[in-house]
C-alpha cells in the first residue's frame, strides 16, 4: 500500500483519477477472460486502477470514495477475505456435481448467496475470534474451533477402519474391478518382449494384427472374446502413448520424437507385417490432434506417414482397419470420485449417470471424424467396433450394474470382455470385417 502516501492536491484531478480507476477496474472484470495470460502484464491494469482510487481518495473526499464508504460496501470489505476463500470451493464443488461451471443466472445467484452466507459466518465466528479473542486467547480459539473437532473426526475414522479393515459405505470389490485396466499376465500391453502374443480362437493361425497405444491395449480383451466366438485369432502389441503406426525408418521415428520403447515396438511390428492379412490400428485420436502434446509439424509428419503406410499396405493386398476412439466421458472421473468415497452416501446415482452420459463423445467425435476422413481416402476402413452395442443396448459407459470404463477414456477389463462377448454374438459390423 505504498501508494497511500502519494497525494493529489486538486479535488478536480482527484475526481478524474478516482473515476478513471473505478471505470478501469470495472472494465477489468468484464474484459479480462480465460483467453488472456493472467497473471501477467495484463494484471497491471486492475492493480493500477486500484492504486488510482487509493491515491485520489488520500487528500479528498471523492464521489468514488464516498460510494466505497457506504455501509453495504464496508460490509463487503469486512467479509472480503472470507468471501475470497469460500467462493471458489463452492464453484469447484458445483462443477463436480454438474460436470460444468455455473452459467445460468439462477445457478450463479445461488452460488453468490451461499458464498455470502458462509463468508459472513466465517468472518463473524472464526476470523474475529482469532483477531479479537474476546476473553479467549487465540490459542484457545484454535483448539476449540479446529483442533478438537479434527482430532475427533480422525479418531472416529481410525476406529472404523481398525474394526472393519476399511472405510464404510465403499464397495471395494467393485472399485477393484472398475479400475482394472487389463490382465498384465495374459495380454501384451506395456510388456513388449519381442514376441508374438496371440489371442482369440486358439485353433486358428493368426491372420489379424492389432497394434497401437493404450486404446489398442483395452481392445485386446475385447477382440479375444470376439475371436473365440467368430473363430479367428489375432496377434497384438500395444504401449501407452505409442503412435499407431508401422515404419522401418528410424529417421521418421526421430521426427515424431518417439521414445525408445515405442520406437522398438514399431520397428519390430514392421518386420512382422508379412505374416498378417488384416492390420488393425487403435488409438486415442484426440491425443494426436492435441497441439499441447505435439507441435504442429509433428502432427503433420504423423499424418503424412500414416497415409504413406496405408498406401504401402494396400499395395501388398492387406486390409487396413482403424478402430475409432471410444466416447470420451470426462464426467466419469467426477462420478468415480463420488462413488468410491464416503461421499457416495449423498449420491443420487441414476441422476449422476445421466450427467456422465451427457458428457460423453463431444471431444472424441471430432477427432474420429478427422481421422476417418484422412485414412479412408487412402483405402483404409475406419470403423466403430462398439457402434452396434450403443445402437441396440444403450450408451457408454454403463450397462445396468456394470461400469464399463476404468476412467474417462478407457475400457476396463470387465467392460472390454463383456462388450467383446456381446459384440462377438451380435455385431454385424464386426462380422462384416472378419468374414470378408
Amino acid at each position: 500500500m505504498a501508494v497511500a502516501n502519494l497525494k493529489v492536491r486538486s479535488k478536480a484531478w482527484a475526481e478524474v483519477l478516482a473515476a478513471f480507476g473505478f471505470v478501469t477496474l470495472g472494465a477489468s472484470f468484464v474484459f479480462i477472460d480465460q483467453q488472456m495470460r493472467f497473471p501477467g502484464l495484463i494484471a497491471l491494469i486492475p492493480c493500477v486502477a486500484t492504486a488510482c482510487i487509493i491515491v485520489a481518495h488520500g487528500e479528498n473526499k471523492t464521489a468514488v470514495g464516498k460510494f466505497l464508504t457506504l455501509r453495504p460496501m464496508v460490509f463487503f470489505g469486512l467479509i472480503s477475505y472470507s468471501l475470497y476463500l469460500y467462493h471458489w470451493p463452492l464453484i469447484a464443488f458445483f462443477k463436480v456435481d454438474t460436470h460444468n461451471l455455473a452459467t445460468d443466472l439462477v445457478q450463479s445467484v445461488f452460488i453468490f448467496a451461499a458464498s455470502l452466507v458462509m463468508a459472513y459466518f466465517s468472518w463473524r465466528y472464526i476470523e474475529l475470534r482469532f483477531r479479537k479473542p474476546d476473553g479467549d486467547s487465540a490459542n484457545k480459539a484454535l483448539i476449540k474451533i479446529f483442533l478438537i473437532p479434527t482430532i475427533g473426526l480422525f479418531a472416529t475414522l481410525h476406529l472404523v477402519i481398525h474394526l472393519q479393515g476399511k472405510l464404510p459405505f465403499i464397495d471395494y470389490e467393485k472399485m477393484r474391478v472398475t479400475f482394472q485396466y487389463t490382465d498384465s499376465e495374459k495380454f501384451c500391453h506395456n510388456n513388449y518382449k519381442d514376441k508374438v502374443c496371440v489371442f482369440g480362437d486358439p485353433v486358428k493361425a493368426p491372420e489379424v494384427f492389432l497394434l497401437g497405444d493404450s486404446h489398442a491395449g483395452h481392445f485386446q480383451a475385447f477382440l479375444d472374446e470376439v475371436g473365440k466366438i467368430q473363430k479367428f485369432s489375432f496377434a497384438a502389441v500395444s504401449m501407452d502413448g505409442c503412435f499407431p503406426l508401422v515404419t522401418d525408418s528410424k529417421a521418421v521415428l526421430d521426427k515424431l520424437q518417439t521414445d525408445p520403447p515405442c520406437a522398438e515396438q514399431i520397428l519390430w511390428a514392421s518386420k512382422n507385417l508379412q505374416n498378417f492379412r488384416t492390420i488393425i490400428f487403435a488409438g486415442a485420436w484426440t491425443r494426436y490432434l492435441d497441439l499441447k502434446l505435439f507441435k504442429k509439424e509433428v502432427r503433420e509428419a504423423y499424418e503424412t506417414e500414416l497415409l504413406k503406410m496405408i498406401s504401402e499396405m494396400r499395395l501388398q493386398n492387406k486390409k487396413v482397419i482403424f478402430f475409432d476412439q471410444i466416447p470420451l466421458c470426462p464426467g466419469l472421473d467426477f462420478f468415480y470420485g463420488y462413488k468410491f468415497s464416503l461421499k457416495n452416501v449423498l449420491m443420487n446415482e441414476p441422476e449422476e449417470r445421466k450427467k456422465v452420459i451427457a458428457s460423453c463423445g463431444k471431444d472424441s467425435d471430432g477427432a474420429n471424424a478427422h481421422f476417418k476422413a484422412l485414412v479412408e481416402k487412402s483405402g483404409a476402413k475406419f470403423v466403430s467396433p462398439l457402434s452396434d452395442f450403443q445402437k441396440q443396448v444403450g450408451p457408454m459407459p454403463f450397462h445396468e450394474e456394470l461400469y464399463l470404463y476404468k476412467d474417462g477414456g478407457h475400457l476396463n477389463l470387465q467392460g472390454s470382455q463383456f462388450l467383446g462377448l456381446w459384440s462377438g454374438q451380435n455385431s454385424e459390423t464386426l462380422k462384416s470385417i472378419f468374414k470378408e
